[in-house]
């Protein structure tokens, strides 16, 4: 259908704009589905895994483990996170991120790539 939204997040976008949600209400929301994050362990970090952003939207899979830190990668490219980033909650891993933000920072760290 012409003119439907298909992606989850431009679905949220609107409906919070339509609705005139605030973020805390958002949030709380979230919260209550996906539990309070913890910090994730170091045994939850492993290849293949699927990671979260903060409303629980699938972002990225890990694709290695490093010492000093977690290769993600995701459709457009691959980063490193910091394995301290990484939080854990009854969704699974994810980052205090939101898609939006994290697509962002994916492209501009494979801009030169």
């Amino acid at each position: 259908m012409p003119g439907s939204i298909t992606n989850p997040t431009d679905a949220y976008i609107q409906q919070k704009t339509l609705n005139n949600l605030s973020d805390k209400q958002a949030g709380a929301s979230t919260n209550r589905k996906l539990g309070v994050a913890r910090p994730a362990k170091p045994n939850e970090l492993t290849e293949g895994a699927v990671v979260n952003d903060k409303t629980g939207l699938e972002i990225a899979t890990i694709a290695q483990v490093d010492p000093d830190g977690v290769i993600v990668s995701t459709p457009t490219g691959k980063v490193k996170i910091p394995t301290d980033a990484f939080g854990h909650n009854k969704g699974g891993l994810l980052l205090d991120t939101t898609k939006a933000e994290f697509q962002q920072t994916v492209a501009k760290a494979n801009a030169g790539s």
